[in-house]
């Protein structure tokens, strides 16, 4: 698992190099549709057309991920599950990513930006406190390992570049689109790196748990 998971970071650290450059070197037209949300048009090169909204599919699986390992950790029973804010935080996270993802998807924080007439990022940047509390609060972080608060770390200072990208910087500055879509991937992929470390961790105490009472 643990080289399986150093080709990942490697493969990402590459894929997210690659659309960078060619936002650096062509501009955004050359890149827009690999962050772009999910539509068609059939005056797209073929390869444009296979990779369209790659950067969207790829954040949206991710995030479907880690509502379904929360999901998974709501019928691991342990005698942790006898204090209320542990079964109230995984279901929190199961509604919170599979919204989320809903989000990445439909572009909702946009809309209610504008209906509201508000910068969207300022709806993340809600979004994003409302999980920390839920982390800190329901979720015990603080007692967690250094692994997973490395993690949840790391999610922080992407997300909160992206929110800083997303609101203050120029849409038309070099390097702009491809920036802010690529941290937002990286915070969801530390999202998707906490969430699996901690459904690992339940599983292996249920399994000793288990085994001890036999």
């Amino acid at each position: 698992m643990k080289y399986l998971s150093i080709l990942f970071f490697l493969g990402l650290l590459i894929y997210s190099a690659c659309l960078l450059s060619l936002d650096f070197i062509q501009g955004q037209s050359a890149v827009r549709g690999y962050f772009s949300d999910i539509v068609t048009d059939a005056d797209y090169p073929v390869l444009y057309k296979t990779l369209f909204g790659i950067n969207t599919s790829i954040s949206v699986c991710l995030l479907i991920g880690c509502a379904l390992l929360y999901l998974v950790c709501t019928a691991v029973r342990s005698p942790q599950m006898t204090d209320w804010k542990l079964p109230v935080f995984l279901w929190s996270q199961v509604v919170f990513f599979l919204y989320v993802a809903a989000d990445e998807r439909l572009r909702i924080h946009e809309w209610l930006g504008g209906s509201l007439g508000i910068e969207d990022a300022f709806i993340l940047l809600l979004m994003g406190a409302l999980e920390t509390f839920s982390l800190v609060y329901l979720g015990g972080v603080l007692r967690q390992s250094r692994r997973k608060k490395i993690h949840l770390l790391a999610t922080v200072l992407f997300f909160g570049l992206m929110v800083v990208v997303d609101a203050f910087v120029q849409p038309n500055w070099p390097g702009r689109l491809a920036v802010e879509d690529l941290l937002k991937l990286w915070a969801v992929v530390f999202l998707f790196a906490y969430a699996w470390c901690y459904t690992i961790d339940r599983l292996s105490v249920a399994g000793r748990e288990s085994i001890e009472g036999n």
